[in-house]
């Protein structure tokens, strides 16, 4: 072979690697939101007792935990590197009383994991609901690096109230920012009006991996008439991959295939106020209804795999699920 063929066919080689690295990256698509974790150390006796060994411990607990918080919470990436959505975590005392100092190595005190969440163009949120030991545990003994971490992971998410960290915390992280209404012909007599399908997340349902007992929350801005716009959170259930049916309405449905699909939901929260869906099916004018975040509100992770798709098709005809 000669010297110009061989480099011909390099060339060949390199252009094929490169075309397929862009199409599986195609294929890819988008991923869901990652979290970094920072892990600190303020609890008086921790500090002591790890002085030398504080940043290894601090280290090693960060790793720990990002990967436990991805097993309870799989709908969001942990990690310890750089992400522009933070989360720290502090393991901290609580003082009972003003005469008992934090930093008072002999008074006991609960010690918590405060969990502090920062996120760009917006208020840190903080929770410190997650108590890790007892004021009667306080002088608990303490062993080595690779023990404690143990032990914080272990007791620390043993005692993990799930569903109010869930509200507290992780449902304030926005899955996505530019989701789409699912619109459809109405049933009845009269001039042809549209309804609401329900709501496709630019996400494929298997990354989130969220069943049917999920809630996310729509935050959207819809115009009304002679008054400013409303802003409004509503509750939609996820229900799996969305699946065009075979005729569907126009070819905006097509688009959505794969992503995650939600209808409003029947049974919303009852902890907060949550505005209705009928305002929406009465805007003339669709387009002008601005989604600005999804966010998911209450998250069962699935052991077996993700929710199986419910064709909107069942919906066309169930008036107990019309918005």
């Amino acid at each position: 072979m000669s010297a110009i063929g061989g480099v011909r066919k390099l060339g060949a080689l390199v252009v094929s690697f490169l075309m397929l690295s862009v199409i599986t990256c195609a294929q890819e698509g988008p991923s869901k939101p990652s979290v970094q974790v920072d892990f600190r150390i303020e609890a008086i006796r921790y500090i002591g007792h790890f002085s030398a060994d504080l940043t290894a411990l601090q280290q090693k607990a960060a790793k720990r935990f990002a990967k436990t918080l991805a097993d309870r919470f799989g709908f969001l990436g942990f990690t310890t590197e750089p992400q522009r959505t933070k989360l720290t975590i502090t393991l901290a005392n609580v003082s009972p009383s003003e005469i008992c100092r934090l930093d008072d190595a002999v008074c006991p005190k609960e010690t918590i994991l405060r969990l502090v969440l920062e996120q760009p163009d917006r208020p840190p949120t903080s929770y410190d609901g997650w108590t890790y030991l007892d004021r009667q545990d306080f002088f608990v003994v303490l062993g080595g690096v690779d023990e404690e971490v143990e032990n914080l992971d272990r007791v620390g998410f043993g005692k993990l109230n799930v569903s109010e960290v869930m509200v507290r915390i992780f449902s304030r992280v926005q899955l996505t920012d530019n989701a789409h209404l699912i619109w459809k012909p109405a049933s009845g007599s009269g001039s042809p009006k549209t309804g609401l399908a329900g709501m496709t997340v630019p996400l494929q349902a298997n990354i989130l991996c969220a069943d049917q007992h999920s809630v996310l929350v729509m935050r959207s801005e819809f115009p009304q008439e002679f008054t400013t716009s409303k802003k409004a959170e509503l509750a939609v259930d996820a229900q799996g991959p969305f699946v065009p049916p075979d005729n569907p309405p126009d070819d905006t449905w097509k688009k959505e295939t794969g992503n995650l699909f939600g209808i409003p939901s029947a049974d919303p929260p009852r902890d907060r106020k949550w505005d209705s869906w009928e305002p929406l099916s009465a805007i003339s004018d669709r387009d002008q209804i601005r989604i600005t975040g999804v966010f998911m509100y209450q998250y069962r992770h699935m052991d077996t795999g993700c929710s199986a798709a419910i064709l909107p098709s069942a919906f066309e005809n169930n008036p107990g699920r019309e918005p």
